[in-house]
């Protein structure tokens, strides 16, 4: 089975991309042959390995209609479109899989078509002005067209997905056609035992929403009785205008506090190396549609600790597997427990492990060999 995979960019380090990249390199794996159409290729320090596995690639920026770009949504609904539509003349491929990109890019396209939405573009509309909706316009007619013309819809949570299906019902009303896949984690990478720190660490996005403020203030907390912990934070920033925006202000503000590090586009073996060695993650995002760091923590030995919402519940067993927690007071509760308790820690550490299987990469591959066998 021939497989194109869209994409907008492969030079961030995010969950969009990681899905993309583990959806490459499993389908490559199986037999399938696989084509990425994005805006660039990828560019090697910027990009996960998993993509330079790939030679047929397909990149809007060396496309003639370059110079006609207004915007993100223009460029993927217009420019990118084009691409695509080389790469199915050229590829012929059975699946077009839009893996971080939006619908429109798929209106018209000769193949069956699966949209995966980390979240819906509606709720990424963040400006309202007459310009912002005037420049819009056009992109929604063909948004919406798009819509209709899906085979399925496959989200990163039921969260997201009921989101999905509340927007997007009107154009696209079949609602066995939305499915869920969650992101997956790649357990063998995090099967080691390094010596655990008495250390909270938060992992992922420099970004403003991700509630990095709320673990340093929650960790100043209990940094007032246990005098000896530490916080490091290390995370993308790179590639990401908003974290290139925030990191120099998250930056100034920890600059003359005591026990906190910070460590930007780090290779991926220091990640890992940062969660076998704490003895907690924390994060604050009530909104996260998924969270692949809490996964990615379970995997580890390092129970994380989220807020109560989003898809978080789906991956947190509370007091279980980690804590879910609604607000800061709890979460340096949290915090001092794991960071004081060996028992609990031990325990919660050996739960997370286990159940962090249920993400495992394999798990992915096979939900996502059944969909596209149902397709074609």
């Amino acid at each position: 089975m021939k497989v194109g995979i869209v994409l907008y960019s492969p030079n961030l380090f995010g969950g969009g991309n990681k899905l993309a990249s583990e959806l490459i390199s499993s389908l490559a794996q199986n037999g399938f042959s696989v084509a990425v159409c994005s805006f660039h290729r990828p560019i090697r320090g910027r990009a996960y390995p998993e993509f330079f596995e790939i030679e047929d690639w397909y990149a809007t920026a060396e496309h003639a209609l370059l110079k006609l770009n207004i915007g993100k949504l223009y460029r993927i609904a217009f420019n990118q479109y084009f691409t695509l539509k080389k790469l199915v003349k050229k590829f012929k491929p059975d699946v077009i899989i839009g893996a971080d990109t939006e619908p429109a890019i798929m209106l018209g396209q000769k193949a069956k078509k699966v949209m995966y939405v980390h979240f819906p573009t509606e709720c990424k509309t963040y400006r309202h002005s007459l310009r912002h909706e005037l420049y819009r316009s056009l992109y929604w007619w063909r948004h919406y067209q798009a819509l209709r013309e899906l085979d399925a819809i496959v989200s990163n949570s039921e969260y997201t997905k009921e989101i999905t299906y509340t927007l997007w019902k009107t154009s696209q009303p079949e609602k066995s056609r939305y499915h869920v896949i969650y992101p997956c984690v790649d357990t063998r990478k995090f099967r080691r035992e390094l010596e655990r720190q008495p250390k909270v660490c938060y992992v992922g996005r420099i970004d403003p929403d991700k509630g990095i403020e709320y673990a340093i203030e929650a960790f100043l907390k209990v940094r007032e009785e246990l005098k000896d912990i530490k916080l490091e934070i290390v995370g993308g920033v790179k590639g990401s205008p908003w974290a290139e925006k925030y990191y120099p202000i998250l930056a100034s503000k920890i600059r003359n506090l005591d026990g906190i590090s910070l460590k930007v586009d780090v290779p991926e073996q220091e990640i890992v190396n940062t969660l076998l060695t704490s003895r907690c993650m924390a994060s604050f995002n009530l909104e996260e549609h998924f969270g692949i760091v809490p996964v990615e923590a379970m995997a580890s030995g390092c129970p994380p600790i989220c807020a109560d919402g989003g898809g978080q519940r789906e991956t947190i067993i509370n007091g279980k597997t980690g804590f879910l927690v609604r607000n800061i007071e709890e979460l340096a509760e949290r915090m001092r427990l794991l960071l004081t308790d060996d028992h609990l820690f031990r325990n919660m550490s050996r739960q997370a492990r286990e159940h962090a299987k249920q993400f495992d990469k394999s798990v992915f591959t096979r939900k996502w060999i059944r969909l596209l066998e149902t397709l074609c």
